[in-house]
């Protein structure tokens, strides 16, 4: 089995976790920002996918030489525990916030 998978994998998850959580500051913040840049900036994260399974310059130009069907199961454990480690935290208390929020909203009617 090839060891690149590993360190890839975490490389690609930290990238793809920093870019969701700019983009989930930029949705929190949506009262300041329009809607229409918003939409913009979600088909752009639309093209994650592609990226995390390596594209056009993985394959072509930095792992020429690497059986990259061997690596793939280590690039996706570490790819999916890194981006999850990142994330996992922040949208939590996401979820336990908007929760508080309907929560809330729910006694007041009553």
């Amino acid at each position: 089995m090839s060891m690149i998978g590993y360190p890839l994998g975490i490389l690609i998850g930290v990238i793809t976790g920093y870019v969701f959580m700019l983009f989930f500051q930029t949705v929190i913040a949506s009262s300041k920002v329009k809607f229409s840049t918003i939409m913009k900036v979600s088909t752009q994260l639309l093209a994650m996918p592609t990226f995390w399974f390596g594209g056009p310059w993985i394959t072509t130009k930095f792992l020429q030489s690497v059986n990259f069907a061997e690596s793939l199961p280590g690039y996706l454990v570490s790819l999916t525990l890194t981006f999850l480690l990142l994330v996992s935290w922040p949208l939590s208390r996401f979820v336990i916030s908007v929760g508080n929020q309907v929560g809330k909203a729910q006694r007041r009617k009553k």
